[in-house]
């Protein structure tokens, strides 16, 4: 279903490991269960856009971003008749103009890992548009 979670890396194999010899797969086990941990300093981060490219070395690395408004330095207010605060004096706004793209994280990955991520990535947008027909 659309809200569930799949590890990316389940639909192709990674590595590099020879095949298992036919009377050794006699022994192995039929499944495995892996668990995952999410470490104290876990997070979910909402991702507006991408920024990376392709570092010396040849992985992919990318820097998701959230893009926002910049927030003013300051902001002066008139006070009304009744000294509560009243509207904006956009005259005595302050500080930069522009838009902010804050990075939290950066993402670096082989490109098999890139080719996984982008697979899975396709597959979940095809369940979405599924789910929204």
């Amino acid at each position: 279903m659309f809200g569930e979670g799949h590890n990316i890396m389940d639909t192709k194999k990674t590595d590099k490991r020879e095949e298992v010899p036919s009377e050794t797969k006699e022994t192995l086990p039929d499944e495995i269960t892996i668990h995952y941990l999410k470490m104290k300093n876990y997070r979910t981060y909402h991702v507006d856009g991408i920024f990376g490219g392709v570092t010396p070395s040849g992985d992919i690395y990318i820097e998701p971003f959230v893009q926002r408004p910049v927030t003013p330095r300051t902001v002066a207010y008139g006070i009304t008749e009744n000294g509560t605060i009243g509207d904006e004096i956009p005259d005595k706004r302050t500080g930069k103009a522009g838009i902010i793209r804050e990075v939290e994280s950066g993402l670096v990955m082989n490109i098999e890992v890139a080719k996984v991520l982008r697979d899975w990535i396709d597959r979940k947008i095809v369940e979405y548009e599924k789910f929204i027909k």
